[in-house]
């Protein structure tokens, strides 16, 4: 398991730096998807897709924050997508994304996720530079 975190790890930072500066801050925003997302439709508009099979989205973050510093120019750093409206009325918790919350905290941010609608976040997830998907499904009931 540390093996394949430190290979996705290294195919991030390596795909980064191999680009000119500009481009490393344009392209910086990548997402970390559950199998659920469909990340090999989305990365066919353009992002470079990892697999990170077998590794949980709370992992990676907190790799990743070890070694990639938060936008510190924006008013939420990390954004997860919202639940659709039934889920909503039914009051779905996501428990993960307390997790999420407490990983970027320790990483120094004090802002909230940002809640993005479904086929918002499709179409921002199009222009990321990568989809690291995990295989793993997020904790849901």
């Amino acid at each position: 398991l540390v093996a394949a975190l430190e290979k996705v790890i290294k195919l991030i930072c390596f795909s980064l730096f191999s680009h000119s500066l500009t481009q490393r801050l344009f392209w910086l925003f990548s997402v970390l998807a559950d199998a659920n997302f469909p990340a090999s439709s989305i990365c066919a508009c353009g992002p470079k897709e990892i697999r990170a099979d077998g590794l949980g989205i709370p992992q990676l973050l907190e790799a990743i924050l070890k070694l990639l510093p938060l936008d510190t120019y924006v008013s939420s750093p990390a954004a997860v997508m919202d639940l659709v409206d039934s889920d909503k009325q039914r009051a779905l918790a996501v428990p993960v994304w307390d997790t999420y919350t407490l990983l970027l905290g320790q990483a120094g941010s004090q802002a909230p996720l940002e809640k993005v609608e479904r086929f918002a976040f499709y179409e921002r997830a199009k222009k990321a530079y990568a989809v690291v998907a995990t295989g793993c499904v997020s904790s849901l009931p």
